[in-house]
Order: C-alpha cells, then structure tokens, then sequence
C-alpha cells in the first residue's frame, strides 16, 4: 500500500511567473492591412504562452467627405459603427506568423485567414460567462436584455447602445444643431476602446506549454490587419436587410394616446402633415431612455410597415426645398409623460427640416374605432444614411472607414526557471542533445469554388504527418463595396416570397400579427461559413471514403431541421483539434465541415495519401446562390527540433 503523501513529498521546481510588456517594432498606430511586429528577445528564457495577450487602443474613423452639417443630400450621413460582435478585437488579426529570431530566422509557425478559423472557435466554444468576458476585454457586444424586441426576432450583439466599446451611448448636438462621428476627439461619437486579444488561433501561444525562448534565439511574431469593411459593422436596429422587426416603431407625430373610441383623432403621418417632430413607441425600445435609441444625430432615416415587401419602402419623402430627400435627425429627446393624453415618456426625434411622406405612415397609439392606429403591423425606422435618393444602397466606392490601433504592445508572461534547471539543459545542448517542443496549429489550405459547380471533388495536398482533424470552412468569395458589407446589402433576398439566399433564418411571428416576410441576414460574409444548398458532403483518404456513408446536410441547407451526424462529425473534430465544442448554437449561421481523422491524444499521417473533400449540391428548391472560398485548416502537431543553435520545424 503506498504512503500517504501527507508524509512524502515529490520533487517539484519552483517556478514564478512576472508579466513583461514589450512594445511593437515598427510604429506607434496602425491600419487595416498593415502589419504589426513584435520581437521578444532571448534575455527572455522561458515564457508561458498561452498567457501571452496583444494589448492595443482601438478607435474606428468615420470617412471624411460625405454631407456637411447644413447641406440637403451631399453624399452619405452619419450612422453608429461598430467591431464585429463575436469576435471583437480578434476579427482584425487576418494572419499570425511566429519566427525564431535567430540568424536563419525559420518560420516557425503560420495561420492564415485566422479570423476565420476564430469565427468558428468564438461559435462554438462559448457560453454566458465567456461571452461576458470576451465583452469586457476583448470589445465582443453582447445582446442586453434591455434593448431586447418584442416581434420573436433572434438575439443579436449588434444591439447593445448603452455600453458598447466603440461609441458613446448618449451624444449632444453641437452649436449647429448635428454631431459628426469624425469630429475633433473631444466631441466624437466613436471612443477609443482599450483590447487585450489572446492570440490562441496561433499554435505556440495557444499552447499551454512553457516556450523555451532563448534556445531559440529569441520570437519575432508578425501580425497582419484585415481591411476595415470586414471588421466594422453597422447597428442591426437600424438596418432594412437584417433584423429588420428589431427597429425602433413610428409612435405618433404628436406624441399623444389615441383616446379609446376617440373617432376622428389620428396620430398618424398622413400625407398632408408637414412636420418636423414624432415619436417613437415604448416597444423594442423599452422605455424612453436616448441611450437606447441605436440612430445618432445627424443620421437619415425612412419608414417602412412590418409586412411590406423590402421594395415597398416610404421612399419618397419631400420638403420645402427638396422633392425627394430622406429625414434627418437634428436632436433627439425625451417627453415626459402626461402631457395631453400622453400616459408615459416617449423618445422624441426632431428633424432639420419639415418633410411629409408620399404615403401615410399609421400611428402605433391606443386602439380606437376610425382611427389611423396599427397595433398588430406596426411601421419600422430604418437608416438610410448610406443609401441614394433612389432607396439603393449607395454605388459609390468612396465610404471607407477606416480604423486606428494604436499603442500596441505584446504582454508576455516570463517564467522563472531554477538555475539547476537552466544550467542541466545547457549542459544537454552543449552535449548535442536535441530538444523537442510539440504544440498544435492548423495549416489552411484554400480551395475556390464557383457557383455553378454543383459537385467538387476538393482535393487536399497535405504536407501534415501528425493530424488530428479537418475544420473546413466556405466562405462567401463574392466581392461587395463597404457599404453592401457594413449594411447587409449583399446578403438581399431575390424575392419576398420566401426564396432564400444564403445564411438566412426567417423571423418569427408575433401572433395575430401580419409579419415574417423579412430575414435575418449575414454581415460577416468573409468571416462566416455558408452551407448554401450542400447536400450531402464525404472525405476521401487512406483509400477509402470517410464515413461510409455520405454525411446528409439537406435539412440544414433548407432551414427545415437539423441534420445530426453533421454536427455529430463536427463536435469529434473540434474536440481532437483543440476546440471545446461547448455550443451548436451556430450550426447554420457559421456552418462548417468537420472530420475527426484521429482519436482523443492519436494523430496520423496524411502527407502520403491522396486526401479529398466531395461535396455536393442537388437542392432543386435550394440552388447555390454563392461562389466559395473554402478554409480547410488541417489540425495537426508540429515539432521544433532545436539542437545547439539550430532550429528544424518538423511539419
């Protein structure tokens, strides 16, 4: 029987840990597609790093040019931008290159398209508690019950005005009656958020494995920015293509309860009303609070009823100067209740000017016999801040925002080794010992995939000896300007009769209530994975097909059900590559093909065999609408052999 351990002890080294911060290399302040370079030098020894965190300022920059403070329709106007909810600050790191900063300095570990493969890890290993800390460190949005809707629409990060990272909640007008976005830092609507990113999509800092730093000479890590339009999003409670039943309602003109059986009262915008004040409702907004209010000052709007078609829009508004022109907001307020038959607070929107619309817009007010009231279809403000006279989105390609990081420095974690510890490994490489170091990493290798190809054979040329899993991602490859990416204008339905492009989930009703024509579209179409019409899909490898049996995917594709062995095959995948597979709640909106090539701690060797991915898409009612980037990112082990002052990267 073995002593208790209250009486022996086991040998264990003493080890302490100090935090080190090391600024960047090659500037203070950096832009989209620009590169950030951190050295950490070999006085270093010993680092833990999955601790290791990118510390960095974030702030987004409202393009400069569009309409000035008094002009009538020159270009686009103001409207609230922010990070890719999910993701947060880790949407913008595109590719992780690690070095050793010796004198061959070998690559020593590389993800491309990391975002990508994030949008997967940030989908599917995720909870409340994680999504809560991501919220506060890393400028993720997280839905606030506070600002929830009250059609049965989804729950959405795009939401969140009281306490988003990116602008402030409340912004007053200045001394000409507007607030731009890119004015001068002390008036900006956008804030400056402070990010500290993980970096766990690279294999060596997501390895919890003590990094041994100076034997390496030294890590020279690479950071490559992604370009602004895939980063920065516009609010879902102001767009008309997405979530559209989530926007603020049209209240009244002026801001009174129709009376019950007060026939001939009509607080609605008829076509004969000039005014340059209304309201909104109390619902999806809940309550009368400016910080819940998604629309900023300065910003152009339109309205629309819930069960219109997406064409039939309040597009012809006019004023005294102008025949066709959208409404902009000069202020917004709150009126306190009980003025007239007002029974509570109401959000009060005041215009630059009086317009009048080209069709009467019904009032949201207490029911009432021959009254212009609609409780059960109630009209929707959406933004057209970037959008034409016309109600398209606008073609020119000259609204780019952009972003600013700024300040960015590498906290890593320094490990205090022993000196017996120190002194017995330099006496082992002095000796010609080699010194292996293992941690996983995924290799992408990109296939493109044209619309029309209803059927791939999607050959892999893996060059990967210890696997352990394939996360095989298609992408929307198509290009679209920045508007159609920040406002969902790519991801338009060909018709309201139910005809789906990709990514789209229908609303839910509210009962009674005539709704349910619109959609919940994409607006992460180069971060997300598109089922769009597959099939059925199967691997090919070792000579023989994998699974036996083709894995189904139809009822995904056709937003009928769910299609179990596909999410049974992705959960063993993303188990064996490193993945806690902890949420599906995202099977369809991030869809992904997933395969296992090797068991809990197992690993294989698929650089000798002919590796093949065969998708199909046969969906008669669901054609593919999209052309696809496939990510296949191979989970695998990779070894460093370091002997002497030499570094071998075993693959």
């Amino acid at each position: 029987m073995p002593a208790p351990t209250f009486w022996s002890s086991e040998e264990k080294l003493p080890v302490s840990q100090t935090k080190v911060s090391i600024p960047s290399d090659n500037g203070l302040s950096y832009q989209g597609g620009q590169r950030i370079i951190f050295t950490i030098p070999d006085n270093i020894e010993f680092i833990n790093p999955i601790n290791t965190v990118l510390e960095c300022d974030f702030k987004i920059d409202f393009p400069v040019g569009g309409e000035a403070d008094s002009s009538v329709a020159a270009g686009w106007a103001q409207t609230r931008l922010q990070l890719d909810a999910e993701l947060g600050g880790n949407v913008l790191i595109r590719h992780i290159r690690v070095y050793a900063n010796s004198a061959e300095m070998p690559l020593l570990d590389e993800v491309q398209d990391c975002n990508v493969l994030a949008g997967v890890r940030y989908d599917y290993h995720t909870d409340d508690s994680i999504r809560k800390k991501r919220s506060l460190v890393e400028g993720c949005s997280m839905f606030t019950p506070a600002q929830r809707n009250i059609m049965g629409i989804p729950e959405s990060g795009y939401v969140n005005t009281e306490n988003n990272t990116c602008f402030d909640s409340n912004i007053a007008s200045d001394s000409t009656g507007f607030h731009k976005f890119n004015a001068p830092a002390a008036t900006s609507g956008f804030k400056t958020a402070k990010l500290l990113l993980p970096l766990h999509e690279s294999g060596i800092f997501g390895s919890s494995v003590v990094f041994p730093n100076k034997v390496v000479g030294g890590l020279r890590l690479e950071l490559e920015l992604c370009e602004a339009n895939i980063a920065v999003k516009q609010l879902d409670t102001v767009q008309l293509n997405n979530k559209f039943q989530s926007n603020p309602i049209f209240h009244s003109v002026d801001g009174l309860d129709v009376p019950a059986g007060a026939a001939g009262v009509d607080s609605g915008w008829k076509t004969t009303v000039v005014t340059d004040t209304f309201y909104l409702a109390r619902q999806n907004l809940n309550g009368a609070e400016i910080a819940k209010v998604p629309f900023c000052i300065g910003e152009r709007f339109s309205i629309k009823k819930g069960s219109t078609s997406i064409s039939n829009t309040y597009m012809a508004w006019s004023s005294a100067a102008v025949a066709n022109v959208f409404p902009r907001i000069k202020a917004i307020n709150v009126k306190a209740a009980a003025v007239g038959t007002q029974s509570y607070d109401l959000i009060q929107i005041v215009l630059d000017e009086p317009v009048k619309p080209s069709t009467a817009i019904k009032s949201i007010a207490n029911s009432s016999v021959g009254v212009s009231v609609d409780l059960e279809d109630p009209s929707y403000i959406y933004s057209t801040s970037l959008y034409g006279g016309d109600g398209t989105l606008l073609a020119t390609p000259s609204f780019e925002p952009t972003y600013t990081l700024s300040n960015a420095a590498l906290i890593v974690e320094r490990v205090e080794m022993p000196e017996g510890y120190n002194a017995k490994m330099r006496s082992m490489m002095s000796q010609g010992g080699v010194l292996n170091y293992d941690f996983l990493t995924f290799t992408n290798y990109k296939y493109s995939q044209a619309q029309n190809d209803r059927v791939a054979n999607i050959r892999i040329p893996i060059a990967n000896k210890r696997c352990k899993g394939v996360v095989a991602v298609p992408v929307d490859s198509s290009v679209y300007t920045t508007v159609e990416r920040i406002c969902c204008g790519n991801m338009r339905e060909v018709d309201d009769t139910g005809t789906y492009t990709y990514n789209i989930e229908k609303e839910g009703n509210q009962a009674g209530a005539v709704l349910g024509n619109h959609t919940s579209h994409s607006k992460r179409s180069a971060i997300e994975g598109v089922v769009d019409g597959l099939s059925r899909y199967q691997f090919f490898y070792s000579g023989k097909l994998n699974p036996s049996r083709p894995v189904v995917t139809s009822k995904i594709a056709n937003r009928v059900s769910i299609s179990q062995q596909s999410l049974v095959e992705c959960e063993k995948c993303l188990a064996v590559c490193g993945i806690p597979p902890t949420s599906f709640s995202a099977f369809r909106r991030n869809f992904f093909v997933g395969r296992a090539t090797a068991i809990q701690n197992g690993v294989v060797d698929l650089s000798t065999t002919d590796f093949n991915l065969q998708v199909e898409y046969q969906e008669i009612d669901n054609p593919p609408t999209k052309s696809k980037l496939w990510n296949i990112y191979i989970g695998h082990l990779r070894r460093l052999l370091i002997r002497g002052d030499s570094v071998v990267v075993d693959v």
